[in-house]
């Protein structure tokens, strides 16, 4: 057998195991979230970018159009496809928050500091860059 076609076989192998672990990684981190059929949609932008404020490392490894953030009528949602979701997770980008919990949104142009409490009781930081930051806003106060 040629060394390609052995190169290619292995190739092709370590791309199945990798994205088959990437998608049983983003079912676990999609997990919280119910489906969307069955929620009242107010806001919706499948296309959002972000990072989240934890660390240095979420700082400058946020998401660039790959963050679908969903305002229902009681929830923020963000997340992602499921292809994303689990590398999202690992940058503190999937979230389950109530909008009780949200303290403080803060606008600069299509730029929004997210401020809210997770369900651990922890503060939690984002920012996200969405295609109508308005429209996202009233969203939130239930305009």
């Amino acid at each position: 057998m040629e060394w390609s076609i052995i190169f290619f076989i292995v190739w092709l192998i370590f791309a199945i195991i990798i994205s088959y672990f990437t998608i049983i990684r983003g079912k676990k981190a999609l997990s919280i979230f119910p489906e969307i059929r069955n929620e009242k949609v107010i806001y919706r932008d499948k296309k959002a970018s972000g990072y989240s404020t934890k660390s240095w490392k979420t700082k400058i490894g946020g998401a660039n159009r790959s963050i679908d953030v969903v305002v229902t009528n009681v929830e923020l949602w963000l997340r992602s496809n499921l292809f994303f979701a689990g590398i999202l997770k690992q940058y503190d980008l999937v979230h389950r928050i109530s909008l009780k919990n949200v303290t403080r949104v803060n606008k600069n142009g299509r730029k929004l500091t997210l401020d809210f409490i997770n369900d651990n009781d922890e503060s939690k930081q984002v920012v996200i860059l969405t295609k109508d930051p308005d429209a996202f806003i009233n969203a939130l106060k239930g305009n």
